[in-house]
């Protein structure tokens, strides 16, 4: 419609016009999709009577200051040469978690790292059909070293860790990452994302907690949960065929050994990959708990573990109601895991004496 109404005096303007009436006056509207809406009109002002405009035009006329130019800027010394014998190496971790950002006005703490398939270096090895995927033990392992960093512990529980969105990367792509505790002490709600093509992405939400994980009693030496299983012998034949399937794990996610199992339940000796992994990225490293969830696929009934192997399904962790960390990660470590349902599990991180280290 170019006319409201033809009894109102009102046009709506479809292109740039004379306004051909006087007083002008012209209304604004703007419609949000919420049904917040704002109106504003506009009236020119209303014209001067003879003695004012008078007044005005026997006003001096100030001419404009002139000013000149001068530069005050002072000239930087230029930096001295800086001979070096070697580049300055990284510090441990600080691919992974990044550096703490100083944000004096929020009440938040926030670690921003580039995170590529190179870098960590241990990144590159975990792949699915090709394309490398940031597993969601990589976001549990973040957590645990931004409490260990912030907070300066050495033992710490995530809760209700939600993992909202894989973070995919290309072969050639450098991703802004963020982690962010929603304090700097308590218990604290924790987000993990990315910037990708300027657009911000949730990857895992969950909540830090303040307190220490309890201490938790082994409930049963590890040789008896062996000589219940049944022994499997290596875990190479298991990678090969998650290989075939387009499950592809580098070195540093191949943490599986030797393997005792039974429908339900499983325990797998926890063998330190051989080469530069990047341990001290983290408290626990991110292939050590991949490798922990890896072993719920040999908890799986027979006919399950078929179709895992044959392509046919594939089992990733979707969350983790708990995850607790308790140091001390030396020493020959084994994991055992037992089916609560089809969909849940329990896992627990022991070293070889049956102390706990992980729980989840």
């Amino acid at each position: 419609y170019t006319h409201i109404d033809p009894a109102i005096p009102l046009q709506v303007p479809t292109q740039t016009r004379a306004w051909g009436v006087a007083p002008r006056v012209a209304g604004v509207s703007a419609f949000g999709l919420s049904g917040t809406n704002a109106h504003l009109i506009l009236s020119e002002a209303p014209a001067l009577d003879e003695q004012a405009a008078a007044a005005r035009a026997a006003r001096p006329k100030v001419e404009p200051a002139v000013f000149t130019p001068k530069r005050y800027w002072l000239d930087a010394p230029a930096p001295a040469a800086v001979v070096s014998a070697a580049p300055a190496l990284m510090p441990r971790g600080a691919a992974f978690l990044g550096e703490r950002l100083s944000l004096p006005m929020l009440n938040a703490v926030v670690f921003q790292a580039q995170h590529s398939p190179s870098s960590p270096r241990w990144l590159g090895d975990h792949r699915l059909f090709g394309r490398v995927v940031t597993p969601g033990a990589a976001h549990v392992a973040l957590s645990l070293e931004a409490a260990r960093v912030s907070r300066g512990v050495t033992s710490a529980s995530v809760v209700d860790l939600m993992f909202s969105r894989a973070m995919v990367l290309a072969d050639d792509e450098t991703r802004t990452l963020q982690l962010v505790l929603d304090g700097d002490s308590g218990d604290v709600g924790l987000r993990i994302g990315s910037l990708h093509d300027g657009q911000a992405l949730v990857h895992a939400t969950g909540r830090l907690l303040a307190e220490a994980p309890a201490d938790e009693p082994a409930t049963e030496p590890l040789a008896a949960i062996q000589r219940r299983l049944e022994p499997q012998g290596p875990s190479t034949p298991f990678y090969a065929q998650f290989d075939r399937v387009g499950y592809t794990l580098g070195p540093a996610f191949r943490w599986m050994g030797e393997t005792w199992r039974r429908d339900g339940e499983a325990l797998c000796r926890m063998d330190v990959p051989a080469g530069e992994i990047g341990l001290g990225d983290a408290p626990l490293h991110p292939g050590l708990i991949d490798s922990c969830f890896q072993l719920l696929t040999r908890c799986l009934p027979a006919a399950q573990v078929a179709e895992v192997l044959d392509g046919t399904a594939l089992f990733v962790p979707v969350s983790i109601e708990r995850f607790s960390w308790r140091g001390g990660m030396t020493g020959e470590l084994y994991a055992h895991a037992v089916l609560r349902s089809a969909q849940l599990a329990d896992i627990w991180l022991r070293d070889a004496a049956g102390g706990l280290r992980a729980r989840v």
